[in-house]
Formats: C-alpha cells, structure tokens, sequence
C-alpha cells in the first residue's frame, strides 16, 4: 500500500519481489542498454529506488533524458558520435562529474606522415545556449591546442552562434588536403537523423593516442588516463 507524501500524492512502494517493478523507461527509448542504467533514492522516500534503462530515439525522449539526469544526456550524446567521455575509463561510456573547464569529451585522429595524435574537443549543453558558449569553446580549442572543437546542443543554434562558428575559420589537413570548420555546431535533433562530424577519418585508438600525444598534466583532463 502506498503512502502519502508532504504534497497530498501517493507514492507507491517498490515491490521487491519483482525486478520489473523497479525500473521505468524514459519514453521513446531502446530497453536494456547497461551504459544508460542508474539507481537512485526517492526524494519523498529513501526506501524507494528507481532505474532509467534504454537510449532515446527521438528528441523528446532526449528532452527528458537531459531533465532527468544532464550526465546521463551527456555521455549519451557524446556516444552519438563515438567520443570519448571526459576521465572514462577505457571501453566505458560513463566519464567523471564535475568541473570539465569547457570539455566534456574528446575525440582524436591522425591524418598525415608525421605519426601526431590531433584532438577534437567536444561540449554538450542540454539548458540555454548562446553565442558566449561558442566563443569560449574557441578559446579553449585554442589553450588546447586542439585540431576541432564541437558543440552540441539540445536547443537549436541561433544565426549569431553559427557567425561565432564561421569566424573561427577551418583546420586544414595535410594529408586529406581538405578543410574543415575548426568550430562545429551539432544539434541533437541533426545527430539523431544521422549527420556526423566533419573531421579526418582516422582508426586510431585511444590508447594508440596516449602514445603518441605528449605528456601533460591536462591528459586526465582530456580523457586519456
């Protein structure tokens, strides 16, 4: 039987006797992928737990993903374009909470005869965004020295934050030689209908890249560990 709680609603008391009763899906999601898992506590009871299993297939399962818990919406946006989350571990597609100074994953390639890792960094925002948000993920490509930086958001880009894109200019590769925009914007509405980066194609690993990048302080950072 269920009890009440301050606010007049009931809340029904998990059955223990039935694994099924403790989870709930987010709606338009995929059952069953582990990475998305998580148990937490009721805030009107520390007896009640509660699991979100699955991915979201569509932008208002992602809407609520990113409402319900911003890690969780941000390492499975991260996933949508296969970078690295921020301090995982290798194979993992869970990364560290906390400050990320302007990173919350990254990517790498190599893309010409001299062997050297290049980086993309990566930043997901699920609130408000606007241009001050480009304009900083630009200086932090900078203070990195990173090859490409990308943005991806819940909310679409505004014609202002796609001209602070634009004026960012492009990172030419050598080998490909080819350009690409140093600043990316990516919706999570674009990247659920499929579009992709636009960087070198590269095979390497990252563990191949710890290698071959240069020893750092900011490596852990980075999400090489």
């Amino acid at each position: 039987m269920g009890a009440a709680s301050a606010d007049g609603v009931v809340l029904s008391a998990p059955d223990t006797t039935s694994p099924a009763s403790k989870e709930r899906t987010t709606p338009s999601a995929k059952r069953g992928h582990p990475s998305f898992s998580k148990e937490g506590s009721s805030k009107a009871s520390t007896s009640a737990t509660y699991r979100i299993i699955g991915e979201p297939e569509d932008l208002e399962g992602a809407k609520q993903l990113a409402s319900e818990d911003r890690y969780q919406f941000q390492w499975w946006a991260l996933s949508l374009i296969k970078a690295r989350p921020l301090g995982a571990s290798s194979g993992s597609k869970e990364g560290k909470k906390g400050s990320d100074k302007g990173i919350d994953g990254t990517m790498v390639f190599v893309d010409d005869n001299s062997n050297k890792a290049k980086r993309v960094i990566v930043q997901v925002k699920s609130g408000h965004v606007k241009s001050g948000d480009i304009r900083d993920l630009g200086h932090t490509a900078d203070r990195e020295n990173a090859a490409i930086g990308v943005f991806i958001t819940l909310e679409k880009a505004s014609r202002d934050m796609i001209s602070e894109a634009v004026g960012k200019g492009f990172y030419h590769s050598e080998g490909w030689n080819r350009d690409y925009p140093r600043l990316q914007i990516l919706t999570i509405e674009e990247l659920l209908e499929g579009k992709q980066i636009e960087m070198p194609q590269s095979s390497i690993t990252f563990k191949q890249a710890e290698k071959m990048l240069p020893s750092s302080p900011d490596q852990n950072m980075l999400g090489f560990e």
